[in-house]
């Protein structure tokens, strides 16, 4: 089975921004290609998604994964490039490599200034 992988993960400290401001673009960090596959050595939810699809026997499509340490709520812009780009490669990857699964990794605790939490807002593609 081909599967494409790939997420936005951030902790969200609303009470943060007074302190740090925003969270930017700059403040994550973003995998793509191979260096998303080698998120399967790292004790992360996206590691674990690659390693055990690959232990399974299964083909991994990387798409897009960013992930940032805790800090404060995220700014819109850097989320909707995010999210442009995490749908795009995901959408690519079902239609090109004919993916049949997608492993995403959402956090409950995301939030974008002036959105509601991630939990309440879907990614449709």
């Amino acid at each position: 089975m081909r599967i494409a992988v790939g997420g936005i993960e951030h902790e969200t400290n609303t009470f943060a921004v007074e302190c740090f401001g925003l969270t930017e673009l700059d403040d994550f960090h973003h995998y793509r290609d191979d260096r998303l596959i080698r998120t399967a050595e790292t004790r992360t939810a996206t590691g674990g998604i690659i390693h055990e699809a690959l232990e399974r026997g299964h083909d991994v499509v990387p798409t897009y994964y960013a992930m940032a340490t805790p800090s404060g709520t995220i700014s819109a812009s850097a989320y909707q490039t995010m999210k442009a780009e995490l749908v795009d490669r995901l959408t690519n990857a079902v239609a090109k490599s004919n993916a049949q699964r997608i492993g995403r990794r959402s956090t409950a605790s995301l939030v974008v200034a002036g959105s509601p939490p991630c939990s309440r807002s879907r990614m449709r593609l």
